[in-house]
């Protein structure tokens, strides 16, 4: 029986919510949104591995589902939508 093989390591660590994530949506290639427990969402820049925009979009809710209306990062420009 072959060896067991070490658990995968992570290349990079996001870190921008102090409570639980709820979900995470791809807007654009190099755009993430994630939400947590608490209502905050923050939209990542993944070529620079930093938070573009940070609001809390609920106010005492959680975020449970991110999405993008139109194209988001394009010319007639999107709107993300929780």
């Amino acid at each position: 029986m072959p060896p067991t093989p070490p658990p995968l390591q992570p290349t990079y660590i996001l870190r921008g919510h102090a409570a639980p994530l709820h979900t995470v949506h791809f807007l654009a290639p190099t755009r993430l949104a994630t939400a947590d427990a608490d209502g905050w969402l923050v939209i990542w820049d993944l070529a620079s591995k930093r938070p573009i925009a940070v609001w809390r979009a609920h106010d005492g809710a959680a975020v449970l589902a991110v999405g993008n209306w139109g194209g988001f990062g394009s010319e007639e420009g999107g709107k993300v939508i929780t």
